[in-house]
């Protein structure tokens, strides 16, 4: 997506099929990621194994724009 829109070739089509096949990953992704976390720790940490997962995507996901925001301040 960064090279069709730096390449001035990008369409509304493009953006489209990019946030359909993302979000797909993403609805396949994060079940596959709790049930995984839930076969290694077991059921005793079962709740902490979760909150903690979550709560490091979501310190990614804010983290991340801010980073950028300020790479391409410079």
């Amino acid at each position: 997506m960064g090279i069709l829109t730096i390449s001035g070739h990008v369409r509304l089509w493009h953006v489209y099929v990019f946030a359909f096949v993302f979000g797909a990953a993403a609805a396949l992704d994060a079940p596959v990621r709790q049930t995984f976390v839930g076969e290694l720790v077991g059921n005793e940490h079962l709740p902490n194994a979760v909150a903690l997962n979550s709560t490091s995507f979501v310190v990614g996901q804010m983290i991340g724009p801010a980073v950028a925001g300020v790479v391409s301040r410079r």
